[in-house]
């Protein structure tokens, strides 16, 4: 997984809240798919 800021996963998070697709946040926020499904399953783990 790249490495990423806090404030990047924060936002990812707050997309995610927000019911952006993956793909969107990806686009939005410039972090690979992967890695945006990586934060979100983390999230989702606690």
């Amino acid at each position: 997984m790249e490495q990423i800021s806090a404030a990047k996963k924060i936002k990812i998070i707050q997309l995610y809240l927000d019911s952006k697709s993956i793909r969107e946040i990806a686009s939005l926020t410039g972090v690979a798919v992967g890695t945006v499904a990586n934060v979100i399953n983390d999230l989702k783990r606690g």
